[in-house]
């Protein structure tokens, strides 16, 4: 009776053993489909990132380079630690009039005008085109202002933005795998969130306010990975350089 309870027990702990395999493979079967899942979706993000994100950022970054929006843009100091909000954005030595200046002036609607045919934006923008000297083949370009600027506004930088947001939510909520984006793309992704800091801060208004809290979050994340990065940058280098000197020495 004793061996029969013995052989009943033994084999109780196997089944024990078996299933508790059968569930760690299951777990680990589970958990390698889903990374690469998310690293599937992030490679498919990345080509968004690329059609949809990229090209625009380009075409806004001339137009703030040519129209002279950069030079009030770089007085904003902007950090892993920003918040991205109006009360933030007026902490900076910065004048609002002169960027609305800029927004209504004629550099600012010939450099739209120019990266609408440069970076093939199909917008809408309005010139008036009249020959000024026949001989000289001089030509006086009038440019709808208003025009150039709602316009790229609304179809490139508040398009721009939405992408964005769209892209980082699929990082921030784990449905895509930040790590393999980060290599390839936090390069001009900082760099363009960085740009359109002014236009977010200011839909930020409130504290409540959340525009585009996906794109700030990422924006964070990935601006601390790469102070990270640079600062082992530095510290390879510096040993790499006391390395030589020892050798010479």
């Amino acid at each position: 009776m004793i061996y029969i309870e013995m052989i009943y027990y033994i084999v109780g702990i196997l089944s024990a053993l078996l299933t508790a395999g059968s569930v760690f493979v299951a777990l680990r079967t589970y958990l390698f489909n889903r990374s690469m899942l998310r690293t599937q979706q992030s490679i498919e993000l990345m080509k968004f990132y690329k059609d949809s994100v990229l090209w625009f950022g380009y075409a806004i970054e001339y137009v703030n380079e040519k129209s002279g929006m950069n030079v009030e843009l770089s007085k904003i100091s902007i950090s892993e630690n920003s918040t991205f909000t109006e009360v933030e954005l007026n902490r900076n030595k910065i004048d609002k009039k002169n960027i609305d200046n800029i927004y209504k002036s004629k550099e600012f609607a010939k450099a739209v005008w120019e990266a609408n045919s440069m970076y093939k934006l199909t917008l809408p923008v309005k010139v008036v085109i009249k020959n000024v000297d026949e001989k000289s083949k001089q030509v006086n370009v009038t440019y709808d202002m208003r025009s150039a600027c709602e316009t790229f506004m609304q179809k490139v930088v508040y398009e721009t933005l939405n992408n964005l947001e769209y892209f980082s939510a699929n990082f921030t909520h784990g449905t895509a795998d930040s790590d393999t984006a980060y290599d390839s793309l936090h390069q001009t992704f900082i760099p363009l969130v960085e740009t359109l800091y002014y236009q977010i801060a200011q839909n930020n208004k409130e504290r409540a306010d959340d525009y585009y809290k996906n794109t700030i979050s990422l924006y964070k994340k990935w601006k601390k990975q790469q102070k990270k990065d640079y600062e082992k940058a530095d510290t390879n280098y510096n040993e790499d350089i006391i390395k030589r000197d020892t050798i010479i020495k």
